[in-house]
Order: structure tokens, then sequence, then C-alpha cells
């Protein structure tokens, strides 16, 4: 009906969701639980870490409108990019034999350039 009923022992109640906690979630999330005494309620405060992805008993997971899910392996890989700050442009690519060959040949037909070189794709 919206009123508070409260916690019958709130120390135990945080010691419970503290154990909960470092228990089950991979890396140790920052958090704080503030018990308020008057109305018997827990507050449980969770700061965005850097750390990403949080795991919950080995798993990832995200909010889908009102509902939590698992995600997929691409999800995944890209939380652990956005965890290291980082990506996927910025991972290295196995066969680093990269030209521009291409981009030059598409120069000359179009915009008929002669000389590509270094200053030309700063320009660009």
């Amino acid at each position: 009906d919206g009123n508070i009923k409260g916690l019958s022992d709130i120390i135990k109640a945080c010691l419970d969701i503290e154990n909960k906690i470092n228990d089950t979630i991979s890396p140790q999330p920052d958090y704080v639980l503030e018990p308020n005494e008057v109305n018997k309620t827990i507050k449980l405060i969770v700061k965005s870490g850097l750390q990403k992805p949080y795991l919950y008993k080995s798993k990832a997971y995200k909010r889908n409108d009102s509902a939590t899910i698992e995600v997929d392996t691409l999800e995944f890989s890209r939380l652990v990019l956005e965890g290291k700050n980082i990506s996927f442009e910025e991972l290295p690519y196995k066969d680093q034999n990269l030209t521009f060959h291409f981009l030059e040949e598409q120069l000359e037909k179009s915009i008929q350039i002669n000389s590509f070189n270094l200053d030309t794709l700063k320009t660009l």
C-alpha cells in the first residue's frame, strides 16, 4: 500500500547485503550502505566504476527496458573494451600490411590528384 515496512534488524541486513555483494560480484564494486534507524531502511549507493564489466556469478548483465538480461558475446566484448577505455578502432589488426592504394586510385580518378603522399592524407 506504499507504506514503508522497514527491517527488523538493519545492522544484520547490512552485513547480509555486504556479504552477498562481496561473494557474487567481481570485480568489487564501489558502494556504500546507509542504514536509516528512523524508518529501519537501508539505502544502497553504487558508484559507476572503471573496471567494467562487473560480473554477477561470472556473468554480465544489462538492463533492457524493464528487464535485466545476460549480455551476448559481442556486448561483453564491447564492455571489456569500454572498461579498458579503448574502442574497436584502436585494436591492433593481425595483418599489418595496410596500404592506401585503393584510396589513391579513387582520388586520381575523381579529383585528379597525381601526388599521393603523407601531406595528402593529412589534408584529407
